[in-house]
């Protein structure tokens, strides 16, 4: 785990988006989908008094990673006020990232934009190792989605838009998509896991450990396992977000 500034090179704002380039040796050897957890408070201020976690996509040309934020994020008002060059506080890499089999090829991606930053992140890093990639996002309007040019040319971008978005993404996960991909990639509420779960047993013949991983998106008060908060229940006993996540095979988040 990193416990020293990373450099801000590049900031981008598109829509309801902002795009962070870091430079921080440790994130350009983080899995995909690890998480970073930065303090935006001046020096000497304690306000906010949390951290906020994020995504990691590791860039290695850049000796560092991208992350997103979402543009109403109290962080992301933070690092406007900045110049680049400026350095951050992070702690990074937290946690557990997503797994890619060495037999995938396909990877079927899917979830609400609020969880994005954690699909986008898996999207680069699986177009790099040449796999083939579907991301899946339901949106309440497109304005709402990261924009299709922070994700490589070869992934097939859908956006669903509805007044529901996470139940219209699940709903879009049809079976031909559920047989086609090696890998699913969730990016979904709680209240959706167990449905989720049924529709994969009902559709694929076999269900191995690690096809369908789901990208937990909570807060993490401390970041670190201290505190105990990010606590999940698994089949597996109780589980840390932080230190245990926070990407999480579903076959041990469902009964």
């Amino acid at each position: 785990m990193l416990l020293a500034p990373a450099t801000l090179l590049n900031r981008e704002a598109q829509g309801a988006w902002l795009r962070l380039t870091l430079h921080a040796p440790a994130l350009a050897t983080a899995q995909a989908g690890q998480l970073g957890a930065l303090r935006s408070a001046l020096p000497g201020s304690a306000d906010p008094l949390l951290r906020q976690s994020l995504f990691i996509t590791p860039q290695p040309a850049l000796e560092g990673g991208t992350v997103l934020l979402p543009a109403q994020a109290p962080a992301a008002a933070f690092v406007r006020t900045l110049p680049l060059g400026v350095e951050l506080d992070l702690l990074a890499p937290l946690g557990q990232g997503w797994r890619i089999e060495p037999t995938t090829r396909t990877l079927a991606l899917v979830g609400e934009a609020a969880a994005a930053p954690a699909l986008f992140a898996l999207a680069h890093t699986a177009v790099q190792r040449g796999l083939a990639v579907s991301l899946t996002l339901g949106v309440t309007e497109r304005d709402a989605a990261p924009p299709a040019a922070w994700l490589p040319t070869a992934v097939e971008y859908h956006l669903v838009t509805s007044r529901v978005p996470a139940a219209a993404a699940l709903a879009a996960l049809d079976e031909q998509t559920l047989q086609w991909a090696d890998m699913l990639a969730i990016a979904l509420p709680q209240a959706l896991w167990a449905s989720l779960a049924r529709r994969i047993e009902q559709t694929r013949i076999r269900w191995p450990r690690g096809f369908a991983q789901v990208a937990i998106n909570t807060p993490l008060p401390c970041g670190v396992g201290v505190c105990d908060a990010c606590a999940i229940e698994t089949r597996r006993g109780a589980r840390l977000v932080c230190r245990d996540g926070p990407i999480v095979d579903l076959r041990d988040l469902t009964r």
